[in-house]
């Protein structure tokens, strides 16, 4: 398996995704949906820590395997952050300071914006809180990135934007949510040097044209098109998380990949890993 891909090489694979759709994945669809937070858990694990990244380089899983994940997880979740071939891995204590603050985030987060948008705001309120709820660890950052993500597509309507307004009354302004992004960044390993890239990202509006050609497809296609890059992301999941496991013996390290459980402390059993 090579160990390396050029930008040139991406670009092809970025293209191709749009024809794949891994039918040989059949797991039910709550898994499918469990896969994005399992993804992201396992590529800032490799990310943040240097034995498990030395065992991963083992079995092929390269800066360009890292991005071709990456990529496939933007693919499904819409999250603007970028992760270039050329990124070195991010410091561990800075990485894991922005996923616990995060962690410590998420849950307020998500109920300042349900008290404040659920009665003025109802649409809005939904189409932000949609199937989100507080996580803990790496799939805490996904919520917020997913939060962050959705705020910005409300400023294309009027009323959304009256919503973001009054969401800055309570705290959650333009500078809240750009501090938030570089939390983001950080814990991603996006180690962008002066934060630009995460300011421009949290102050981007959705541009008019691709938001108009998504309206034009059905709910049933949207849906249709979700779960094939579901499959997608799900196929590189698989691959990889089966490969690691070929390497990684160590439980603690297994369960920073979240390919195992911690043991419960309410009895004997427990500790079981997750089938992936």
């Amino acid at each position: 398996m090579a160990t390396s891909k050029s930008k040139a090489d991406n670009k092809a694979t970025d293209s191709g995704d749009a024809h794949e759709d891994f039918e040989t994945v059949t797991v039910t669809r709550e898994v499918l949906e469990e896969t994005p937070a399992r993804t992201l858990q396992l590529i800032l694990a490799v990310n943040r820590s240097k034995p498990i990244r030395a065992a991963a380089e083992r079995v092929g899983f390269s800066k360009a395997v890292r991005v071709e994940g990456w990529r496939k997880l933007n693919a499904v979740t819409g999250m603007d952050l970028s992760l270039d071939d050329e990124d070195e891995p991010a410091i561990d204590v800075d990485v894991a300071t922005a996923i616990t603050t995060l962690d410590a985030t998420d849950e307020k987060l998500l109920a300042k914006i349900r008290a404040t948008l659920q009665h003025t705001f109802p649409a809005e309120a939904k189409a932000v809180l949609k199937d989100l709820s507080a996580e803990r660890g790496a799939a805490s950052v996904l919520v917020v990135s997913t939060v962050l993500d959705r705020l910005d597509k409300l400023e294309s309507t009027e009323r959304g934007k009256a919503a973001i307004a009054r969401l800055a009354e309570r705290g959650l302004d333009v500078e809240a949510r750009k501090r938030l992004l570089g939390l983001v960044r950080t814990a991603s390993g996006d180690t962008g040097s002066d934060g630009a890239k995460g300011a421009k990202a949290a102050s981007k509006k959705p541009e008019p044209e691709k938001a108009s050609k998504k309206s034009e497809k059905s709910p049933a296609a949207d849906d249709a098109e979700y779960l094939r890059k579901l499959r997608v992301l799900r196929a590189w999941f698989e691959e990889w998380s089966e490969l690691l496991r070929t390497e990684i013996s160590r439980r603690d390290y297994l369960i920073q990949l979240g390919l195992a459980e911690r043991k419960s402390t309410k009895g004997k059993g427990g500790g079981a890993e997750e089938p992936t």
